[in-house]
């Protein structure tokens, strides 16, 4: 069992929301917010802070939570409890699985959007596949009003790709493999109605653009020793052959 808290902290003072330099000065700003416990993990990202909290360790989930509500207070920070969520990660068809007591006034949840992909307590990516056809769903609806009043097919296509495929290809490879077949059946029939209403000369497939993905990402570990990834590529070995 795993507990996740994604935590949303708030008012950094000076700075202004939304502006380019707000990540990395809160990145330079938390550098001194540190999980107590030794197996403890925090991720931190834009104004986001990770808890990632494994089921048996040295300090309580609580007592880990109130060390950054604590910090936060000491830095004069606001921590967006309506925003704040918990989940908890187990198997999927868990016996006995009991889940533990919520933290105070933090929300445990099922299933939530962390970084802009919903991850859910069993790993499943059903609950994100629900979510990118709702959103592209109604933005098939806005380009067929955009349709009618004669925007032509190469326009549709450019828009097509920048507001449908483009949350569809959003991190595919962290998710892509999890796939069920009825789930890639689903994405493909909203790509080819799409097609079928004339919003998109090209056809696409999640198969390919999951494909494209994660030769994208490949190039880009092999080609940069500094990626989070490279140390799981395996060790390298000399070849007389080439590609």
């Amino acid at each position: 069992m795993l507990n996740i808290v994604a935590v949303e902290v708030l008012n950094m003072q000076s700075i202004i929301q939304g502006s380019g330099l707000g990540p990395v000065l809160y990145a330079v700003y938390s550098s001194d917010l540190k999980a107590i416990g030794k197996d403890t993990v925090l991720v931190k990202y834009a104004d986001d802070t990770t808890l990632v909290y494994p089921d048996q360790t040295d300090v309580s989930f609580a007592d880990e939570f109130s060390n950054i509500k604590e910090w936060s207070k000491q830095n004069r920070l606001t921590i967006n409890i309506s925003k704040t969520k918990e989940i908890v990660f187990h198997r999927p068809n868990p016996q006995r699985f009991h889940a533990p007591t919520p933290l105070q006034d933090v929300q445990q949840v099922p299933s939530c959007r962390l970084l802009g992909t919903v991850i859910s307590s069993s790993l499943s990516v059903r609950d994100h596949v629900d979510y990118i056809l709702t959103v592209s769903s109604q933005r098939l609806y806005l380009l067929n009003k955009l349709k009618h009043p004669g925007l032509n097919l190469k326009a549709l296509t450019v828009i097509f790709q920048a507001i449908v495929v483009s949350p569809v290809s959003y991190v595919l490879p962290a998710w892509y493999g999890h796939l069920l077949q009825a789930d890639v059946g689903r994405i493909n029939a909203l790509f080819r109605k799409a097609h079928r209403w004339q919003l998109t000369d090209p056809t696409f497939t999640v198969e390919e653009l999951g494909a494209d993905a994660d030769i994208k990402l490949f190039k880009a570990i092999v080609g940069n020793p500094a990626h989070h990834l490279y140390q799981l590529l395996p060790a390298h070995r000399p070849t007389q052959y080439s590609l």
